[in-house]
């Protein structure tokens, strides 16, 4: 009987590493990837790598790339987002002006890639999708990155897109 119980509690401590240890392993490699990365400058420049990106994405929707120059996402623990225009007639990307460098825009742009037009649809002003993000933040249902679900679904193929340009989920309209 010792020998199951001393199975049982290895075979935990095992999962319960991997719970743990790999999303952060998955995470910190694009913080790391985005440090190494050279911040972009110009809202111009911007344009220029999300177009280059989405094109091997195959994306083809019109982005507006909303960049926050009080770096007001920071304040709901998020760097950026990506959804479509409560019209639907466009994907949007969010960013804080201090995170924007092309690996942040590879993440976002994944997620319009993979999850397309069921995306979050929203005001595409700063203080439409502040109100937003802060409704989510404020909810007894909050989603956005701590629960291992969506992690898991959305969030660890976008890090890992963009950090490796590898596309685990298939494209979605």
């Amino acid at each position: 009987m010792s020998n199951l119980s001393d199975k049982i509690l290895k075979t935990t401590v095992i999962t319960g590493v991997c719970l743990s240890v790999v999303p952060s392993m998955i995470f910190q490699s694009q913080n790391i990837a985005s440090k190494l990365s050279n911040k972009i400058k110009t809202e111009e420049q911007a344009y220029i790598i999300l177009n280059q990106e989405a094109k091997k994405l195959d994306i083809s929707h019109t982005i507006k790339l909303i960049i926050s120059e009080k770096n007001v996402y920071s304040n709901l623990g998020i760097r950026g987002f990506a959804a479509q225009d409560s019209l639907q007639s466009e994907y949007l990307i969010g960013i804080n002006k201090k995170d924007l460098d092309r690996i942040i825009l590879r993440h976002e742009l994944y997620h319009l890639y993979s999850v397309g037009s069921n995306l979050p649809k929203y005001s595409t002003s700063e203080s439409g999708t502040l109100l937003y993000f802060q409704n989510i933040v404020n909810s007894k249902d909050r989603k956005i990155g701590y629960d291992m679900d969506v992690f898991v679904k959305y969030e660890a193929p976008a890090f890992i897109y963009a950090v490796t340009g590898i596309k685990l989920n298939n494209k979605k309209e």
